[in-house]
């Protein structure tokens, strides 16, 4: 299903709006929370979940948790938190790009993604040589922290590159990430 300024999600009466949907596609406007209700109560059958396009500087806690069969979650652009329990539990979901404007990853924003095996950070410096390290290059990413139990479970996560901007990491962010191979912490850390 694909919605567009126009004809948007939040509009639809419940009669219109099917309830068994796989694929999700909004193409602008500003997503409610009667529209994150609408698409919550098909979190049992969305695969993708594409958001890209929508105006939201935020969405609310446990926006999509449980949404099972989640595969593909593309987030909005312009969003600055992502907050509690946002993305907890959706066990199919393979890989995440956090957007540059993110500013804070609430506690456990991604709690039980057992499957997630990438998680891209916009606006993140480059490793050196491909390696494991931080290139002293400048991050334009806004992200500051990393709460508490944040990625706890991630099981199939190997590599992680945490932007430069970071300056906090809370308790046990990472507990459970048991395929956790490296992970490249930025000078700018003050707190772990």
């Amino acid at each position: 299903i694909l919605f567009n300024d126009a004809f948007s999600i939040f509009d639809l009466s419940d009669s219109e709006m099917p309830s068994q949907i796989k694929q999700l596609t909004i193409n602008g406007g500003e997503l409610t929370e009667e529209g994150f209700d609408r698409i919550h109560a098909s979190y049992r059958k969305l695969e993708t979940i594409d958001l890209s396009a929508v105006e939201n500087t935020e969405i609310s806690d446990e926006a999509f948790k449980g949404c099972y069969n989640l595969q593909t979650l593309v987030l909005p652009a312009q969003l600055t938190s992502i907050p509690y329990m946002a993305v907890a539990d959706c066990k199919a979901l393979q890989a995440i790009t956090i957007p540059a404007t993110i500013e804070e990853i609430d506690n456990s924003a991604f709690e039980n993604c057992r499957s997630i095996r990438s998680i891209i950070f916009e606006g993140a410096a480059a490793p050196e040589n491909g390696g494991a390290n931080f290139a002293p290059a400048a991050s334009t990413s806004a992200l500051w922290r990393i709460g508490n139990w944040a990625f706890y479970n991630c099981h199939q996560l190997q590599h992680l590159t945490i932007p430069e901007s970071v300056t906090e990491i809370g308790d046990a962010a990472f507990y459970g990430c048991t395929y956790l191979e490296d992970m490249a912490l930025p000078s700018s850390m003050r707190k772990i």
